[in-house]
């Protein structure tokens, strides 16, 4: 199911101005995703604003839909970043209707928070980054892989905060399997 998230996007860049890969992870062919390297980036601080879902998260189309009209009727659009979600459980051992997450968008310290807009703060910081392409509905394979595999045998530790997603296209301008999507992992 496509969800309908906008396109205004922006690419993280490494404050160094290079990237250093850890361990090349296989692409997952078995569930049509495609999992990258993973590369440890300085990042600065990000904001993101949005509003609280519960419940399966392929259902998160419908609170991006909210929060798209919150934007759109406050004439916002042209502060916004990036479209970005937080989900904050494994869906492997939540059942679906308990399932919490953030529908948000990334934005600058000036963007007015008013109710119901909720926000969250990831520090500037090093992250680990991974890039998956493919449906929406595969990225709990990637989080497995960049938590359970990656991460234990990295040597890292992470911080304690949940990752974050960016969304690098929309599903409006690209067909499923051609999404891309950057989960960020902020390391201690």
């Amino acid at each position: 199911m496509q969800r309908a998230r906008r396109s205004a996007c922006r690419l993280a860049v490494d404050c160094t101005g290079t990237l250093r890969p850890f361990g090349a992870l296989q692409p997952d062919t078995d569930g049509g995703i495609m999992i990258g390297q993973v590369y440890i980036r300085e990042l600065e601080g990000a904001r993101l604003v949005g509003l609280s879902h519960r419940g399966p998260y392929d259902t998160l189309e419908d609170t991006f839909a909210r929060l798209f009209s919150f934007i759109e009727e406050r004439v916002l659009w042209g502060q916004v970043k990036a479209v970005a979600a937080v989900g904050y459980d494994d869906v492997r051992v939540t059942a679906p209707d308990q399932l919490r997450a953030h529908a948000c968008v990334v934005v600058a310290d000036d963007f007015p928070r008013e109710a119901p807009l909720e926000e969250l703060r990831y520090p500037s910081a090093r992250y680990a980054v991974m890039e998956v392409s493919g449906d929406y509905s595969q990225l709990s394979k990637a989080y497995h892989r960049l938590l359970e595999d990656w991460l234990p045998a990295s040597g890292e530790a992470r911080r304690d905060i949940c990752p974050y997603e960016v969304y690098l296209n929309s599903p409006e301008a690209v067909e499923p399997g051609e999404l891309r999507t950057e989960i960020r992992l902020a390391l201690i």
